[in-house]
């Protein structure tokens, strides 16, 4: 009974569910805490998950009582956890994080899981009873708000909504991998099942399939494309392979943006490039060691902010980058560091970002510059600056 009590008293105080990828490409999953003002669905019911959470904890209360030196170490149950974490998470005895662990190792979830992508897409008309759409989600460990059924009702009325169900181990249709929401005949939202409601690595294949029967759909099978890639660098890294110059001006989104269906960006991009170096990349991209040239395409790139992070890390810059990148709006990038570019006429500079709306920075920084003409002086009075 007390088992019962302490699962029911919990669960009352989780919100929603909140999905996170740490750097090293591991997924983790807690519920948020329920305050008065959480509208989220009460976690979802998952008999599975359930009872891997209620064992565990009943193991580890029945060993109290016994002194320590019989006490029995509770069976590591968790796919993913090894033994040391996993017993530093039983120790918390909090029914929250476990279920939230169990959760999200569940089977048709697990990486295997998800390469099954055979499955069926399912149709939910504008207008129509939100119980079937909410019932088909309960007990997925699911980010979607949609599991809500005052959440879905509102949809349904604002259009039609589609669900994509890969198959179960029973070879049934039921695994809840892509939502579809429209707002009359036009896409409102692509959503998946990864951090973020970020698609899943193997899904993207169906979900530009489907685009193609919307006529709003072009733009989402470029996201689609985009995800697919990224799975292929991921996969190919994992594996040992080495990324090509393509691969890397695709990552570091120098002719474009990486478009995903999540509200962030996808985590295995930072993974991906997580621990590389960046000059050696741009060398790599451009197929040069001339960095001045390798600044210049970038700054036309639009990635003018990309040479000031790494300004320290570039060698022999001119005058010309400098002025290119004041002229991007990254002039207090250059004033922070004239000692970086060569043969640099402070006096000039100092005017052209006078000129940029930058005189206060000019002001501040005096020390840096040298041989600055009298111009410049009067120039940084007469806008107030001195």
């Amino acid at each position: 009974m007390w088992l019962k009590y302490w699962a029911f008293t919990s669960m009352v105080k989780m919100g929603k569910l909140e999905k996170k990828v740490d750097q090293d490409g591991h997924e983790t999953a807690r519920f948020a805490r329920r305050t008065e003002d959480t509208v989220a669905p009460f976690p979802p019911l998952n008999p599975r998950a359930l009872a891997l959470t209620l064992s565990v904890i009943e193991a580890k209360a029945s060993q109290r009582g016994i002194p320590k030196a019989e006490r029995q170490t509770p069976e590591n149950t968790s796919t993913r956890l090894n033994d040391s974490e996993f017993q530093r998470l039983l120790a918390t005895e909090s029914f929250s994080k476990l279920y939230a662990q169990f959760l999200v190792e569940l089977p048709a979830y697990s990486a295997e899981g998800l390469r099954e992508t055979r499955g069926a897409w399912r149709k939910y008309d504008q207008g129509s009873d939100a119980k079937p759409l909410v019932d088909s989600l309960v007990g997925h460990p699911l980010e979607w708000c949609t599991a809500g059924l005052e959440t879905a009702r509102f949809q349904l009325e604002g259009g039609d909504f589609y669900v994509y169900y890969s198959l179960d181990e029973n070879g049934e249709a039921t695994i809840p991998r892509v939502a579809i929401r429209m707002e009359d005949e036009q896409i409102a939202e692509v959503r998946g099942i990864a951090s973020g409601q970020e698609l899943d690595p193997f899904i993207a294949d169906i979900v530009a399939e489907k685009m193609q029967e919307f006529p709003d759909g072009e733009a989402y099978i470029q996201r689609a494309a985009d995800m697919r890639r990224v799975t292929i660098l991921d996969e190919r890294a994992q594996g040992g392979g080495e990324l090509s110059a393509d691969d890397l001006r695709f990552l570091y989104k120098i002719d474009r943006d990486i478009k995903g269906f999540g509200y962030q960006d996808d985590p295995r991009i930072a993974e991906l490039l997580g621990g590389r170096d960046y000059i050696t990349d741009m060398e790599t991209i451009f197929a040069t060691t001339d960095h001045n040239q390798i600044a210049q395409q970038l700054i036309e790139a639009g990635k003018g902010w990309s040479v000031a992070e790494y300004l320290d890390r570039f060698q022999g810059l001119d005058t010309t980058i400098a002025q290119q990148l004041i002229a991007a709006g990254e002039g207090e990038s250059v004033v922070r560091n004239l000692d970086y570019f060569q043969g640099l006429d402070h006096s000039q500079i100092a005017q052209q970002l006078i000129e940029a709306g930058k005189g206060e920075s000019v002001a501040r920084s005096l020390d840096s510059f040298t041989g600055l003409t009298s111009s410049i002086y009067d120039s940084l009075k007469e806008h107030g600056h001195i």
